[in-house]
């Protein structure tokens, strides 16, 4: 039985009003998306550090480019307090919490310089970044990471997040079920298909955890 619900957080606890740090960081440095994704995922999110050691990775890795270093400061300073909290999610996280589920949050994210934590405190029982593990989803290390930590195995967990690559293959490779938050109704007809890995749910709202985890309960009775 489902004991714990792990949430991801910009795009499903936070909304980050459509911008994609990988996006604006591949514009800056004037490189593809797919490159930008590779870097912040190898490099960024790994590890903490200053604004001027990821600068200085960056740098490294897009020789050819010559990067505005007071632009690139702005940027990432100004990325990291430009999202808020979907409004339905202060409400199911109350209820979840009463109805004495665990929640967690997993989260890629990059820490360079100041970065908010704790996002949830007094919802999360625990929030695991990327950047203290080693390990950016989908990799299953970080999933491995939280079951040791709670000390519990995969059939306990659910996992709640945005991204079909991120968040739905890592869970699934652990035993852990997943399902997948698309707000925008009209976007779930065109779901990717990802070396076969589909969600166990596909939901518009935090609410639909609710009627899932009710649904889980009385399949095991």
């Amino acid at each position: 039985m489902i004991s714990v619900v792990s949430f991801d957080l910009g795009g499903t606890i936070l909304n980050t009003c459509g911008t994609s740090f990988v996006g604006g960081l591949s514009e800056i440095l004037g490189i593809t998306k797919q490159r930008a994704v590779w870097i912040v995922k190898k490099f960024l999110m790994v590890k903490r550090m200053s604004v001027d050691e990821a600068i200085q990775i960056l740098n490294e890795e897009v020789m050819e480019k010559r990067i505005h270093v007071e632009l690139l400061k702005e940027y990432i300073q100004g990325y990291q307090s430009s999202y808020y909290i979907y409004d339905d999610v202060i409400e199911v996280l109350k209820i979840l919490k009463e109805k004495g589920y665990i929640l967690i949050a997993i989260a890629n994210h990059c820490c360079i310089g100041d970065t908010k934590e704790n996002i949830l405190p007094e919802f999360f029982e625990h929030e695991f970044y990327s950047f203290d593990i080693g390990y950016a989803k989908p990799a299953p290390e970080i999933y491995c990471y939280v079951e040791k930590a709670l000390h519990m195995e995969g059939v306990h967990f659910l996992h709640v997040g945005d991204s079909v690559g991120s968040d739905i293959m890592g869970p699934h490779l652990v035993g852990w079920k997943a399902a997948l938050l698309i707000r925008d109704k009209e976007k779930q007809k065109y779901l990717p298909k990802m070396h076969g890995q589909a969600p166990d749910y596909i939901i518009g709202n935090m609410y639909e955890i609710i009627e899932i985890l009710g649904e889980e309960f009385n399949g095991e009775q």
